[in-house]
């Protein structure tokens, strides 16, 4: 979690299963029922405290766990695909509209076509296929 002058953001690095699509949907569906319910079961700071002679807190309250969130990482999976519709949703009612609490990708929103990188190439039968397995999705209130 980083504080920034919008707020609280939880920032999260991610690298989903690289083998199923079912495995990584798994994976997804566990990631998002955990932002949805971590900001009102958990706090930022995990643990038990047994050491209260450390101080390790500075003496300071524990942050606000914020529904504000970035995911970055190796998805394995393309724009369009199961998995990526799964984090962003279907397609929204009006093209490129980021919903309040759902994720957009960040480079869709900075104004790039979809399928415009690639961040993984493969020789496969001759030909170079590339894909874009890594994103940064962002939460429509950022």
């Amino acid at each position: 979690m980083i504080c920034t002058p919008c707020g609280p953001i939880r920032f999260f690095s991610i690298h989903l299963a690289h083998i199923g699509v079912g495995e990584r949907l798994e994976q997804i569906d566990f990631l998002l029922d955990h932002r949805h319910c971590s900001p009102f079961e958990v706090g930022p700071w995990r643990g038990k405290y047994d050491e209260v002679h450390r101080k390790w807190t500075g003496s300071e309250t524990e942050p606000e766990c914020p529904f504000a969130a970035i995911w970055m990482g190796d998805f394995n999976s393309e724009p369009g695909s199961v998995e990526y519709r799964r984090i962003t949703g279907e397609a929204p009612y009006y093209a490129g509209a980021a919903y309040y609490q759902s994720f957009a990708d960040a480079a869709i929103c900075a104004g790039l076509p979809a399928h415009a990188l690639h961040t993984h190439e493969k020789l496969i039968g001759g030909t170079m296929q590339m894909w874009q397995l890594d994103h940064c999705f962002v939460v429509g209130m950022l």
